[in-house]
């Protein structure tokens, strides 16, 4: 006990000669994922469950999702009444440039979509 540190009248804390837990021997998949590496490793099951939702803006006021429980997302629009849509699974969402729509963890804001006309 000569190398251990007092913590209080009953604890110690003392230097391990020998690790306790290789990490190299027990690595899990999030360990290596996080690694750089050009292929998922052998040990990582290929499906993933994602318990939450996942929204990715696209060009032209597009979003694609993918959405494991069904999800209200709620349009909203100058002069017209608020419109509910369910989403669920995957897929791709468009929303008109002059409205916003909003789910339970998203904000979904639009852009206004020049075309320039530079023949003649």
């Amino acid at each position: 006990m000569g190398s251990c540190k007092l913590l209080t009248p009953m604890s110690y804390v003392c230097q391990q000669s020998e690790p306790l837990l290789s990490s190299h021997l027990h690595e899990n998949c999030v360990v290596r994922l996080l690694q750089p590496r050009v292929s998922v490793p052998p040990i990582c099951d290929r499906i993933i469950e994602l318990s939450t939702s996942v929204w990715t803006q696209l060009a032209n006021n597009e979003l694609i999702y993918f959405v494991s429980k069904s999800e209200g997302i709620t349009i909203l629009c100058k002069d017209r009444p608020p419109i509910d849509i369910a989403v669920q699974g995957v897929g791709k969402l468009g929303i008109h440039a002059s409205c916003k729509g909003s789910g339970k963890f998203a904000l979904f804001q639009t852009h206004s979509i020049l075309d320039m006309d530079t023949a003649g």
